[in-house]
């Protein structure tokens, strides 16, 4: 499972998701910042990666398009960072 962080999500986190074998890539680390949600979205179907977003439109977008992929975590919290993300990809990679 590879991981395509939004830019809404602190870019620190790709690297210490690494620490713990977790693929990850941020938005501006493929010049995606800036672009629209369903640029984004391609991206992430074609590279096959799971977008990690505090957006709630992503969810939106798939579920309109009848798309199957990409699947989207959606943190909702108020200040998103690689203290709350790191354990929470733990959780979800062993479910």
């Amino acid at each position: 499972m590879k991981f395509l962080l939004n830019e809404n999500i602190s870019p620190s986190l790709a690297g210490k998701l690494s620490t713990i074998k977790i693929d990850s890539v941020h938005v501006r680390d493929v010049n995606l910042i800036g672009h629209p949600d369903t640029r984004i979205i391609e991206y992430a179907i074609v590279q096959d990666f799971v977008i990690i977003t505090h957006d709630l439109d992503y969810s939106r977008i798939i579920s309109l398009s009848a798309k199957e992929k990409p699947s989207v975590i959606t943190v909702r919290v108020d200040k998103i960072n690689s203290e709350i993300c790191s354990p929470l990809s733990r959780i979800i990679l062993t479910t």
